[in-house]
């Protein structure tokens, strides 16, 4: 993967291994977010308090038709409390002065019918101050763990022209350079800045002795030689690869690769570029040796691997088709 690369900002994703949906920004945007929310919740908190003052107002007003001693005034006054009181603060002030007013006539009695309201508006202020300051627990101020990025370079690299053939095979020898440096600087203790690009720094693998991969076992040199087999086990696109998915969309993948030098002489081809449909790209009478270890998928290409006698002057060690 190239480290051309950018963050995706600006728009809420859901991260799948959490099931969390997660708003990226830049730091002048989430500035601005972050200095917008306190400022929100100041001012939706006493606005919503009506939301409970006006049902409870229309509540008391039926409540007040009763008549008991002293509750068609006492019910008048909390009419007007409700439909004066300013904010959730307001109301703590008004229906605590009620409750002063009406205590002669028995604390108990007058904190049962004040009481409520007063511990409601209490309450109901208490929540809107801990959401404000809950709010500020939402940023992830340090850099994060996840984030999804978008590659401007995926895809095939299709070139045409003259040059365009070993255009693409340089540019496929360069990404082989790019990750062996990469295998270099991150496999094992490293911790250099461009291993940060990945979910898992490296993909884990178990290496052991095996036997000649071939049916044909005497194509394998044994003299002083032992098969070498690399197993990644299973692969998980989302955890391993960090390709965000939820979990029906994921795939597991295993690559297991077999080394073991051959006996190539019987596979091995040399032939003149003029005589191939590679001759316009190769100077005059270019040998190449062509190697056949089987064909390879979605290519034209009847050799598996093939090399010039320029490779050791063009700085194009080796080409894998």
């Amino acid at each position: 993967m190239s480290s051309n690369y950018t963050i995706y900002t600006g728009h809420i994703w859901k991260e799948y291994s959490s099931n969390k949906l997660i708003l990226t920004l830049n730091g002048a945007a989430a500035g601005a977010l972050q200095a917008a929310i306190p400022l929100w919740i100041s001012l939706v908190g006493p606005l919503s308090w009506v939301l409970i003052q006006y049902p409870w107002f229309q509540y008391s007003t039926l409540r007040g038709t009763r008549t008991q001693p002293f509750h068609p005034f006492y019910y008048r006054q909390k009419q007007v409390l409700l439909r004066n009181s300013s904010g959730d603060l307001g109301t703590v002030s008004d229906s605590y002065s009620l409750f002063k007013t009406w205590w002669k006539h028995g604390v108990w009695k007058a904190f049962w019918r004040t009481g409520p309201l007063f511990l409601t508006a209490v309450l109901f202020w208490c929540a809107w101050q801990v959401t404000a300051i809950v709010s500020f627990y939402i940023w992830q101020t340090t850099p994060p763990t996840v984030g999804l990025i978008r590659s401007g370079v995926c895809g095939y690299n299709f070139l045409e022209g003259p040059g365009a053939e070993i255009s693409f095979r340089r540019s496929g020898l360069i990404e082989t350079i790019q990750a062996e440096t990469y295998v270099t600087q991150c496999y094992g203790s490293g911790s250099s800045g461009a291993c940060n690009v990945y979910a898992k720094q490296a993909v884990s693998y178990t290496k052991s002795d095996t036997t000649c991969p071939f049916a044909t076992s005497d194509i394998c040199i044994n003299v002083n030689s032992i098969p070498y087999q690399l197993d990644t086990g299973p692969i998980d696109s989302h955890t391993d690869l960090g390709i965000n998915a939820p979990r029906e969309n994921r795939v597991t993948y295993q690559k297991i690769n077999t080394c073991s030098p051959i006996h190539s002489t019987k596979f091995a081809r040399i032939v003149n570029a003029n005589e191939t449909d590679e001759a316009y790209y190769w100077p005059t009478d270019t040998r190449l040796q062509q190697f056949y270890y089987g064909p390879i998928l979605n290519t034209n290409f009847s050799y598996t691997f093939e090399y010039s006698e320029w490779t050791p002057l063009d700085n194009f060690p080796y080409d894998i088709q």
